[in-house]
């Protein structure tokens, strides 16, 4: 379990330097469990080694977590990590209503029960997704979703075929889409424009009342 941990903390930025890092290519599971151990070795890692966050590599998506939320978790003698894709007959009638037909996964983090408190510190979900053909990466959103079905919609961004976004509570989360998004950019970028429009004019008449008044 200690070298699957350590397998699974790379940098956010920089490629990771462990040996063990090609294990990170093909993540079997849906979930993982940790125990405390490898969970100190990989904090006292990131300390030593500025590693930033702590990559958990699922077969369904990726978990990330800093250092202040990887600490919350160290009162636990071990901890699961999953990120599940659910089908329609796991949800409600009212979530399936409000996902669309959309992917939804339940992720979560837990010992004995789920882990609510992340030290103060957002975390890091990427989950896979293709575009379809007729979608704008710019209208991809996340959907959380409570079992009442009400809809909380969180920002999101689009790269290299997977979706990422920051929250600091887990559970249902649906890859939405937003196609209203184009049409509100398009008014912003006029209401701009005219905005721009009417400074210059006021400017223009300005200047020009001044050179007559010399």
């Amino acid at each position: 379990m200690k070298l699957l941990l350590l397998a699974l903390v790379s940098l956010l930025i920089l490629p990771c330097l462990l040996p063990e890092a090609s294990a990170l290519d093909e993540p079997a599971s849906d979930s993982v469990t940790v125990d405390l151990e490898s969970l100190q070795d990989a904090a006292d890692k990131m300390e030593n080694s500025g590693i930033t966050h702590l990559n958990i590599l699922l077969s369904n998506g990726t978990i990330s977590l800093d250092k202040n939320a990887l600490s919350s978790l160290m009162s636990s003698s071990e901890v699961t990590f999953s990120i599940k894709k659910m089908d329609s007959a796991d949800l409600n009638a009212a979530q399936m209503a409000d996902t669309e037909n959309r992917p939804v996964y339940d992720v979560r983090i837990y010992d004995t029960e789920d882990i609510v408190d992340f030290g103060n510190s957002f975390i890091t979900v990427t989950l896979p997704y293709e575009l379809k053909p007729s979608e704008s990466a710019a209208n991809l959103c996340i959907w959380y979703l409570n079992e009442e079905g009400k809809q909380e919609t969180i920002l999101a961004s689009y790269e290299n075929g997977s979706v990422s976004f920051e929250t600091n509570h887990l559970s249902y989360f649906a890859v939405g889409y937003d196609a209203s998004a184009s049409t509100d950019k398009v008014m912003q970028y006029l209401l701009l424009t005219a905005l721009m429009v009417v400074i210059a004019a006021i400017l223009v008449a300005y200047f020009m009342h001044r050179r007559q008044s010399l």
